[in-house]
């Protein structure tokens, strides 16, 4: 039962980061008045697909690797037109989405335990 929640949950991080590779580069180049939307929009996308895989390492590790892999292979120039422009928008939506991608990732997971000197659960009584 173990393994096959784990390896649903990494089908659904490859899913999700193939899903999430093809709008966002899609939407990067959005502009509006001059402020890049697209580039936010596909940002805040990552940041929280990212975030709903964060609690199982694992599956985080696969979504964040099958969208670099995926996005090296976008990026890769050929003789065809480009599908990621060389412009400031293009830069900054694949390396930066890379690197957004691996900081949630590598973020370090912050369990909070009881204090030793909580006595907020304890009922005692002091006279």
């Amino acid at each position: 039962m173990q393994r096959a929640l784990v390896v649903t949950r990494a089908t659904l991080a490859v899913i999700a980061a193939i899903a999430l590779l093809v709008i966002g580069t899609a939407i990067h180049q959005t502009l509006s008045n001059g402020i890049p939307v697209g580039l936010f929009a596909g940002g805040l996308l990552l940041f929280v697909f990212g975030l709903v895989f964060r609690p199982h390492r694992f599956s985080s590790w696969i979504f964040s690797l099958t969208f670099a892999g995926g996005m090296i292979v976008v990026a890769a120039e050929t003789n065809r037109d480009a599908i990621l422009p060389a412009n400031f928008l293009g830069f900054a939506w694949s390396y930066g989405a890379i690197g957004l991608a691996f900081l949630v990732s590598l973020w370090p997971r912050i369990r909070i335990r009881p204090s030793v000197f909580d006595n907020s659960g304890k009922n005692e009584t002091r006279d």
